[in-house]
C-alpha cells in the first residue's frame, strides 16, 4: 500500500469513495451545467460564441464555491483527497446552487447532502458513511466559530478560583458556540493530523460524543463521557439549570444516583467551564 512520508495510508479512503457510484450523482463534472436561458444580453463572436463567454462566467463561479468549501472542510478534503472532494462539492453546488448573500451560509446543508447521496445498502458505521459524519461536525466547527461567545460578556471568563468552588445552586447554560454531535466515528486523530499538515488516517468506528466549543475564540471539538453530553442536552433544551437541577435529570436519563452525578459534575464542570462548553451565571 502506497503510503505518505508521515505513515499515512496515502489513498485507501479515496481509491474507495472514488470507484462509489451514488456519490455527486447528477454531476460528475465538478461545475454545474449552465440552465437553459433565452439569449443572453452578451455579445459574441463566431469564433466565441455569447453562451460560451457565459459559460466561462459559470464555471468560474463554480470554481470559486468549490474553494470555498475546500476552506470549510479542510479535514474531509485531506481525508478524501482533491479529486474524491471536488467531485463531491461540484455535485452539491449543481443540486443545491447557493441562495445566501453570504459565503458563509454554502456549506450548511453539505453533510446532509453526503448523507443523502450515499449509496444505498451502507451503515451509519460504513466507510461510506465517514465524509457526511466528518462534514457534519466541520460544520459545527464553523458555526460555532461564527456564533456569539461568552468572551466579551461581564463574567464570560471566571478565574479557576471560582470554578473551584461550585455550589449545588450555581445556574448553567449552554453557550450558543457549543455544538452537541453523536457520531459513528472518532475524528481526533483527523483533525490533529490536519493541523499538523498531514493528511490523516481513516477514522476508527467508535462511538463518540463530542461537544464543539469556542473558548477565547479558539474552536475545539471535545470527547465527552456519554453521561455529560447528557448533561449538555438538558441544557440545551431547558435554557438553564441549576447544577443540582442538572444532576438530577442526567441520573433520571442514565439510571445514575443522583448523589453520584452530582459528584462527577462537580469534578468534571470547572474544566468543561473553563473549556468553554457550558457557562455559569
Amino acid at each position: 500500500m502506497e503510503r505518505d512520508p508521515d505513515g499515512t495510508d496515502a489513498g485507501g479512503l479515496e481509491r474507495s469513495l472514488s470507484v462509489t457510484g451514488n456519490f455527486g450523482a447528477g454531476s460528475g463534472s465538478g461545475a454545474p451545467e449552465l440552465p437553459p436561458v433565452g439569449e443572453p444580453d452578451i455579445r459574441g463572436s463566431a469564433a466565441f460564441p455569447a453562451r460560451q463567454r457565459l459559460a466561462v462566467y459559470a464555471q468560474s463561479y463554480a470554481l470559486r464555491l468549490i474553494e470555498c468549501l475546500r476552506e470549510e472542510f479542510p479535514v474531509l478534503r485531506l481525508l478524501v483527497g482533491d479529486q474524491v472532494f471536488d467531485l463531491f462539492a461540484g455535485a452539491y453546488i449543481a443540486a443545491q446552487p447557493s441562495r445566501s448573500y453570504s459565503l458563509y451560509g454554502l456549506g450548511a446543508g453539505f453533510a446532509d447532502f453526503l448523507e443523502a447521496t450515499r449509496p444505498a445498502g451502507t451503515g451509519p458505521a460504513s466507510l461510506e458513511a465517514i465524509p457526511a459524519s466528518l462534514a457534519r461536525l466541520e460544520r459545527a466547527m464553523a458555526e460555532a466559530q461564527r456564533a456569539v461567545g461568552t468572551e466579551a460578556l461581564p463574567g464570560g471568563d471566571l478565574p479557576i478560583e471560582t470554578l473551584l468552588q461550585l455550589s449545588p445552586d450555581l445556574r448553567l447554560r449552554l453557550p450558543d458556540t457549543v455544538r452537541l454531535l453523536h457520531l459513528e466515528f472518532d475524528f481526533a486523530a483527523a483533525l490533529a493530523a490536519t493541523a499538523r499538515g498531514v493528511r490523516p488516517d481513516q477514522p476508527p468506528v467508535r462511538e463518540t460524543w463530542v461537544a464543539v466549543a469556542r473558548c477565547r475564540y479558539r474552536v475545539r471539538a471535545h470527547p465527552v463521557t456519554s453521561q455529560h453530553f447528557a448533561l449538555l442536552q438538558a441544557l440545551e433544551r431547558s435554557g438553564g439549570l441549576s447544577l443540582r437541577e442538572a444532576a438530577a435529570a442526567v441520573a433520571s436519563a442514565t439510571s445514575e444516583a443522583t448523589g453520584a452525578m452530582l459528584a462527577d459534575l462537580m469534578v468534571w464542570l470547572p474544566q468543561a467551564i473553563d473549556g468553554g462548553i457550558c457557562a455559569a451565571t
